[in-house]
């Protein structure tokens, strides 16, 4: 899944292994649930573009797909 980020282009990992998911029991912000999974709220933008949901928050009742924050430290060097 493309994310342009500014004027660059982002593609995530297509290998399904990277991934792990989360289940969701209510609506939830994308930068709360970055602050969860990542301690930072900057990361947002990586749920939203891995999950195409609504653009402002996790769908209730729904898997939500990640990366593993120890994966993610590693590819978030790259970006």
């Amino acid at each position: 899944v493309p994310f342009k980020l500014l004027n660059k282009k982002v593609y995530f990992p297509e290998n399904k292994d990277i991934y792990d998911y989360v289940y969701v029991s209510e609506n939830i912000p994308w930068t709360i649930l970055s602050y969860q999974l990542y301690n930072s709220i900057e990361f947002w933008w990586v749920l939203s573009s891995l999950n195409e949901n609504a653009p402002f928050y996790a769908k209730k009742g729904t898997n939500i797909k990640f990366i593993p924050r120890e994966k993610f430290l590693d590819i978030i060097k790259y970006i």
